[in-house]
């Protein structure tokens, strides 16, 4: 969740989803979450579990976070930062 923090900035101050007026912190807490996932593990009550695949632990936490966070600047260098002229309408 890292990409979606820099590039939820609507011009001119535009609608948000929990972050009104620019903030960031419904981002965080997704992002946060899904570590807080990533490294206690599914649970004993999880698909997971029942079919003997249930990775837990410090490793697998620190895997999901290299793999957020390179998937996050493949994102944002991906992203076209040209600005397109939108001729006004007449009223």
């Amino acid at each position: 969740m890292p990409a979606p923090v820099p590039l939820d900035r609507p011009p001119e101050g535009g609608p948000y989803f929990f972050g009104t007026g620019g903030g960031y912190e419904y981002n965080v807490v997704l992002g946060g979450a899904g570590l807080a996932l990533a490294f206690t593990g599914p649970g004993a009550w999880s698909l997971d579990a029942l079919f003997g695949s249930a990775p837990t632990g410090q490793t697998t936490g620190v895997i999901a976070l290299l793999v957020g966070v390179a998937g996050a600047a493949a994102q944002l260098a991906s992203r076209r930062t040209e600005t397109v002229n939108v001729p006004a309408r007449a009223h």
